[in-house]
């Protein structure tokens, strides 16, 4: 989960509410576990029904029926505020067009000038480049004594 994203309910806590919803607003905790395909109901209840309810948007009386809230709405969407769910989408927009921006972004003809070196600069290295190019070459082509001969001379 991203930093800015702190204490949301998740894909899971999203699905209690709806599957609540479904039921009419009103269902018993051992048929929402199943509902979800949860098999322990106590485990249900620890992991994912007490986030939800920690967040306010579902209740659970004294018999086990979870409810929810008359302005479940209202809740829904500060909870989205206060978790910074609702700006979640907008941020990563912007980091999509950044990185856009920053692939497309070829270089301009000025920046090529700048970059470029003086055609003599290029020239006088590859003079230099091909001279001790053209040293080695002919080292290898005589072999290891005549190589140790010509390396005493220089």
């Amino acid at each position: 989960m991203p930093a800015f994203i702190k204490g949301s309910v998740g894909k899971m806590g999203a699905l209690l509410i709806e599957k609540v919803l479904v039921s009419g607003g009103m269902i018993n905790v051992e048929a929402l576990a199943a509902q979800v395909g949860s098999k322990r109901v106590r485990d249900f209840k620890r992991r994912h029904l007490s986030k939800v309810i920690n967040a306010g948007l579902l209740s659970v009386d004294a018999e086990g029926v979870v409810s929810a809230p008359s302005d479940l709405q209202e809740r829904l969407t500060q909870h989205l505020v206060d978790t910074g769910c609702d700006r979640a989408a907008e941020r990563q927009m912007n980091a999509i067009k950044a990185q856009r921006i920053k692939a497309d972004k070829a270089p301009t003809n000025a920046d090529l000038r700048r970059e470029r070196k003086p055609f003599a600069v290029n020239l006088e290295h590859m003079k230099v480049r091909d001279a001790e190019q053209d040293h080695y070459r002919e080292l290898e082509k005589v072999g290891p004594t005549a190589t140790t001969f010509l390396r005493d001379e220089l």
